[in-house]
């Protein structure tokens, strides 16, 4: 009987402790003082099943902001919805939502919801995502990451201090289906946002341009002339390039 009641003694311990654990896991952060506003670009994204899509939420905190605005995701599993940095700080002000919508993603619109908490009070923050199905003007995958492969050879031997190399796990997709005019895809990995773009309609010439993951602007570009030749150019390039053409975020 002794040993009987040493074993409820232990488990009622271990109880009390996990108890303990996790109700501190989800209290507000003490130091949490002063207020914050949240953009995000761009509001809505237009994808497909097997395609991708990022959203940029880009905090700006009041002059006595402190502690941490915790961020979660509510969504249709189809969507595949995730996050990039699950909180902000003063030091840390750029969070990614991501979306890879799969293969049983309902056609039409849905929406993502993005809640912040900080000093114990939840807002959300409402995204939209419209899946669009048949015929999609997409070229294949193969075609792009050839071109991929092209820029990626060049930085790995012009820019090794960007960490770019052959073999890296990239994933890919196009990202204004349903678009005419230019062929647009972005491939991610842990560190970058890689964005090659081409016209479908006019020159040879094709673009790069390079964000790193957590930052709200692109740090890089760089463009491959038809000659063959690829070199670097000002990012206001790129971005006046697809200002020319009435290009959007997404």
């Amino acid at each position: 009987m002794a040993i009987h009641f040493k074993y409820l003694f232990i488990l009622g311990v271990v109880f009390m402790y996990l108890s303990c654990t996790n109700e501190k896991s989800v209290e507000p952060y003490e130091n949490d003082r002063g207020s914050y506003t949240l953009q995000v670009t761009p509001t809505s994204i237009r994808s497909y099943r097997g395609g991708g899509g990022v959203f940029i939420l880009s905090m700006t905190p009041s002059e006595d902001f402190e502690g941490k605005v915790l961020l979660s995701v509510v969504a249709d599993p189809a969507l595949g919805a995730g996050l990039f940095n699950k909180f902000l700080t003063s030091e840390t002000r750029v969070a990614e939502v991501t979306i890879r919508p799969d293969t049983t993603a309902a056609a039409g619109i849905d929406t993502i919801s993005v809640i912040h908490t900080h000093a114990a009070v939840s807002d959300t923050l409402t995204l939209e995502v419209e899946i669009v199905v048949g015929r999609l003007l997409v070229l294949p995958r193969d075609f792009a990451i050839a071109r991929q492969d092209e820029f990626v050879t060049w930085l790995q031997s012009e820019h090794p201090e960007l960490g770019i190399e052959m073999g890296q796990d990239w994933f890919g997709y196009f990202k204004y289906p349903g678009w005419v005019g230019a062929s647009t895809w972005i491939f991610l990995n842990s560190r970058w946002e890689m964005t090659v773009d081409w016209s479908l309609m006019a020159s040879e010439v094709i673009w790069l341009i390079l964000r790193k993951r957590g930052e709200a602007e692109p740090s890089f570009a760089a463009k491959k002339e038809p000659d063959g030749t690829i070199h670097e150019v000002p990012v206001s390039e790129f971005i006046s390039r697809w200002d020319d053409l009435g290009g959007t975020s997404e």
